[in-house]
């Protein structure tokens, strides 16, 4: 099946790196993007169970794995197993770079170690989870 708009995506992510060098921050938003051109990114607009829309911050407790995006304050109780911690500094980029076709924002945003390691967390246990895919995950990632 051809997928024209990942290969634009992958010439220009690999232009985009071989003019400006890559950074982990980089990486991170070429994960999300990939991911939203394949039609499986994480739900970071709406609660994943009530279907609630949640506001830019404060609103949602966490990021259910399983069911693929944010849980709301009154659904996250039910729905316990799977769920990682999301601060609204982190939910605030997933949402940014989801929507942001450009690899600049990425490169212009600075991201401290635990951002970093809430990202790698999330997007990875997301990947495994509904792609099955770890390995080619950090393939992908050790290129870039």
């Amino acid at each position: 099946m051809p997928l024209p708009d990942v290969y634009r995506f992958a010439w220009q992510i690999l232009d985009f790196l071989a003019a400006k060098g890559c950074s982990l921050t980089v990486a991170h938003w070429a994960e999300i993007r990939l991911l939203k051109l394949l039609g499986v990114a994480p739900q970071v607009a709406d609660c994943v169970a009530c279907g609630k829309a949640l506001p830019k911050a404060g609103s949602a407790v966490g990021f259910s794995v399983p069911r693929g995006g944010l849980l709301c304050r009154e659904c996250q109780p039910v729905s316990a197993q799977g769920i990682l911690p999301l601060s609204d500094d982190v939910l605030a980029m997933l949402r940014t770079w989801q929507e942001t076709p450009s690899p600049t924002i990425a490169l212009r945003t600075a991201c401290t170690t635990d951002q970093h390691a809430s990202l790698d967390r999330l997007l990875g246990a997301f990947v495994d989870y509904h792609l099955e895919s770890s390995r080619a995950r950090r393939i992908a990632l050790d290129l870039l």
